[in-house]
Formats: C-alpha cells, structure tokens, sequence
C-alpha cells in the first residue's frame, strides 16, 4: 500500500523521537529562561551600582555643602548704627581654630549682602564661580599660587543660583600671592587657591545689586 504524499520531501526526513523532541524544546525554554533571568540580574545589579554612585555624589554634595553652610553659620550680625572692629588677636585666634578643626573659612560679621571672612588654606580648594558675588581678598600671611580667569573643569552647579565649582581652571592666569597683596574678583570670573604650603587671607565679599 502506497503513503499518501510517498516520496515527498517531508515524509522522507527522518523523524526524531516524539520524547527527545519535547526534551530538546524543554532544554531550549530552559536555557532560554536561563539567558533572560541572568540578563536581568547583569541589569539589576548595573542599575543598582550606578544609583549607589549617584547616592554617593550627592552624599558628597550635601556634606561639603553642610560644611560650608557650618563654617559660616553663626557669624555675628554687621552693627548698622554703628562702627565694628575685629581685632588681629581675634583674627588670629580665628586661624588657630581652623587649622586645628582642619577648616577653611570662619565668617567673622554678616551682613546679608556682604560677608567679612577668614580664611587659611593648605595645598588647594575647589575653583568656584560665582554668579553675583564680587570678591576682595587681603593676604595676611603666607603665599600661594592663584588662578584667575578662564573656564572652570568639569563645571557642576553651587549650593545657591547662579554659583558653580569645578575639579580645575582651564585657560587661567595663574600667579604667585603673598603676604601684603590684594586681589579683586568681580562676579562671573572663576578663581581658586591653585596650590599653597599654607596662606591666610581675609576674603571680603559683596552681592551684586542692580543699579
């Protein structure tokens, strides 16, 4: 007795075993199974490596943010009916304090729109930017290389509008300060202690207002 379709290509193949057939597609959505759960898990552990770093930097920003918010913190008032004065024995007992507590600034009267600060660096500090912030800075001990001018490295935003630091200045006038010099920064120009053995300075800073 002739098969239907006898001869025809289908019906000539050799068949495999119904059993082995179903093992082989088993395997098959096994391993198939196994690439999606271990595609997922490569994916969920990348996901969660790059939200512990973000958690991170932004730790970082908050706590050198807070440490500067405490530097400041607490300053007394500028009188406005009267004179002040801030003695050399209370500047340097101001320096003493930083260089012992391992801080940069102490702000030693308020005003709102102007600040009178103390400042004692050693090695080098953020490049900073300020958007409406103009600077004066007396040096009182110390020498340093500062760097003035150009564009800031890797530019992230400050901790109030219109403010940014960065890792560097690129493009900047780098020059040696020292005690009895004078340096004037206006609004928008980066600048940043470059590199200092040790330099104190009083930094004098005024907001811009508009005329």
């Amino acid at each position: 007795m002739e098969l239907p379709n006898a001869g025809h290509k289908e019906y000539d193949k050799p068949r495999r075993p119904f059993h082995r057939t179903a093992a082989l597609r088993l395997d098959g959505i096994e391993r198939t199974e196994r690439n999606l759960t271990s595609r997922s898990i490569r994916g969920m552990a990348t996901r969660r490596f790059h939200a512990r770093h973000l958690a991170l930097a932004l730790g970082v920003l908050f706590l050198a943010a807070g440490a500067a918010a405490a530097q400041t913190a607490g300053a007394p008032a500028a009188p406005k009916d009267r004179a002040a004065d801030v003695t050399d024995e209370r500047l340097d007992a101001a320096v003493r304090e930083l260089v012992e507590r391992k801080l940069i600034t102490q702000r030693m009267l308020e005003g709102g729109v102007f600040s009178i600060n103390v400042r004692h660096i050693s090695g080098a500090e953020t490049a900073l930017q300020h958007g409406r912030i103009s600077e004066v800075w007396v040096i009182r001990e110390g020498r340093g290389i500062v760097a003035t001018g150009g564009t800031l490295v890797d530019r992230q935003p400050g901790a109030t509008a219109g403010e940014f630091r960065g890792t560097a200045i690129r493009g900047g006038v780098e020059r040696e300060i020292k005690e009895g010099d004078l340096v004037f920064i206006p609004p928008g120009v980066p600048h940043g202690i470059k590199e200092a053995a040790s330099i104190t300075y009083l930094n004098i800073r005024f907001e811009l207002r508009e005329p």
